[in-house]
C-alpha cells in the first residue's frame, strides 16, 4: 500500500498478472471451444480483478484504467477479435460483464445491501476516541 492510499501498485501488480495469464491463454485459444475460453478468462482473469475490488472504490480513473485494458484483452481472447475492433459492445450484449468502475461501484452495492448487520460494528477512525 502506498502512502497516498491510491493503491496503484496493487493495481499494476494484479494486471501485470492478468496480462501473463493471458499471454498463457493466448496460446492455448486456437484448441479451445468459445464455452471452454469464457470459463478459463473469467477463472484466471475476472476473478483476479473482482477480488478485493471493493478497495478501489472511488479510486482515479487512472488506477482503473489498466483493469479496464485487462477485462478487454480477455474479452478479445473469448470472443477472437482484434485489437483495433470495438469491444465494448460485445462484453456488454454477448459477455454480460461490467466496465471495471461499474464492476467495483456493483460489488459495493451488493456489500451494502447483503450485510446490514455489519453496519453497526463499522465505525469511522475519526470516530474513535483513542486515535488521532
Amino acid at each position: 500500500m502506498d502512502a497516498e492510499l491510491t493503491f496503484a501498485m496493487h493495481v499494476k501488480r494484479v494486471a501485470s498478472r492478468c496480462f501473463y495469464q493471458l499471454r498463457q491463454l493466448w496460446s492455448l485459444r486456437p484448441a479451445l471451444s468459445a464455452d471452454n475460453a469464457r470459463m478459463l478468462a473469467h477463472a484466471f482473469i475476472a476473478s483476479r480483478v473482482d477480488y478485493c475490488n471493493s478497495i478501489l472504490y472511488q479510486t482515479a480513473a487512472v488506477h482503473i484504467r489498466s483493469l479496464q485494458l485487462v477485462l478487454n484483452a480477455a474479452a478479445r481472447l473469448v470472443a477472437k477479435k482484434r485489437k483495433w475492433e470495438s469491444i465494448t459492445p460485445t462484453m456488454r450484449d454477448n459477455l454480460h460483464w461490467l466496465l471495471a468502475r461499474h464492476r467495483i461501484d456493483f460489488k459495493m452495492c451488493l456489500h451494502q445491501l447483503a450485510a446490514p448487520y455489519l453496519e453497526s460494528m463499522i465505525s469511522p477512525v475519526s470516530a474513535v476516541s483513542t486515535r488521532r
